[in-house]
């Protein structure tokens, strides 16, 4: 834990700024989701329904999506409250909109649950151009039930 702390202390402003917004988004996303319908989160992005292709981005663009997943990914991992898939894909999305980049959000549900056994299953991905944010480990298995677009 302490050699955590150490790095993150060291670590380069930049990334612990982005470290530091990543965490709060994950914390308003996790909030705003126990508080408003899904419906109403996602009201601000148009429905794509699989028949548009994500919105094209530039090198610059993919490093700051990139550099966005890390963030996300390690502060999802230090945060007090369950960022699931969705949080970590609705905090990505606000993060990735805040910097003028468009993507896609993914929705995917399955009937086997985790373990195999029948049930259900859902999960959220997002992607930017061609690279995924967030949400790529286990996406294959879903089937994509509604996915959003927006611009940058």
């Amino acid at each position: 834990m302490l050699a955590g702390i150490w790095k993150f202390v060291r670590g380069a402003p930049v990334e612990r700024g982005l470290f530091l917004s990543a965490w709060g988004q994950l914390g308003r996303a996790w909030w705003d989701l126990r508080r408003r319908p899904i419906k109403d989160l996602l009201a601000g992005l148009a429905p794509s329904n699989g028949k548009q292709r994500a919105p094209t981005v530039s090198a610059r663009q993919l490093q700051t999506a990139n550099d966005i997943g890390r963030a996300l990914r390690a502060a999802a991992a230090r945060t007090p409250w369950p960022s699931s898939c969705l949080v970590q894909v609705l905090a990505a999305q606000r993060m990735l909109s805040a910097r003028g980049t468009g993507g896609i959000l993914y929705i995917g549900a399955d009937t086997m649950d985790e373990h195999g056994t029948a049930g259900f299953a859902a999960h959220a991905w997002l992607m930017c151009g061609n690279s995924f944010v967030t949400g790529e480990v286990g996406n294959e298995r879903y089937t994509v039930v509604s996915d959003f677009r927006w611009e940058g």
